[in-house]
């Protein structure tokens, strides 16, 4: 990865991040990934904590990593048992997700908090007007909103997160893709650590 800062006025600086999977040497592919497809943003930070737009890790990820017991990823990983949903349904909440607006708020004596909204997920939605089984076209939304806040505070750590998904996913491929329209999925954490 690589990132910079450059400080400007009034006590707020400009920064940027561009963070690769080393498989995008390999080339450009679902398999391989693609140049700046990992934690990658351009923003502002000051005294009112950041703003930034890209690709980033949600807010829920990011706090239920903050108390994991085990590794965060793998076949142990927490996230993987309770965030990712083992193909249960459409979607995981461990997500990084893309074209994002992010808020994280500056620390307020160990209360902190971070919002993340999504534009249209291309890479994860079929963007294109289909037509359902009632005849009806339907354009599928496959917005995110992600919210968490924190306290930590010496040896302790509280967390909270929720996430909610756009269903509205193709259920096929093509012209015989089908859609579930207007259903929602919603995610709750609550966690603590104390050492």
């Amino acid at each position: 990865g690589f990132k910079g800062e450059e400080k400007l006025s009034g006590g707020m600086s400009a920064f940027w991040q561009c963070e690769s999977d080393v498989r995008f040497l390999g080339g450009s592919s679902q398999a391989n990934g693609n140049l700046c497809d990992r934690n990658s943003a351009l923003g502002l930070k000051g005294g009112f904590g950041s703003v930034f737009i890209g690709s980033w890790d949600s807010p829920l990820k990011r706090v239920s990593a903050m108390t994991r017991i085990t590794n965060e990823t793998g076949w142990a990983g927490t996230q993987l048992m309770t965030l990712s949903n083992g193909g249960a349904f459409a979607g995981s909440f461990s997500t990084r997700n893309t074209n994002t607006v992010n808020y994280d708020t500056p620390n307020f004596g160990g209360f902190s908090a971070s919002l993340q909204y999504t534009t249209l997920q291309t890479a994860r939605n079929n963007t294109v007007t289909a037509t359902i089984s009632n005849g009806l076209a339907v354009t599928p939304k496959g917005r995110q909103i992600s919210f968490s806040g924190q306290y930590v505070a010496g040896p302790m750590a509280i967390v909270a997160g929720y996430q909610n998904k756009d269903k509205d996913q193709a259920s096929g491929g093509g012209t015989a893709a089908t859609y579930t329209v207007g259903n929602e999925d919603t995610a709750w954490l609550i966690g603590g650590t104390y050492q």
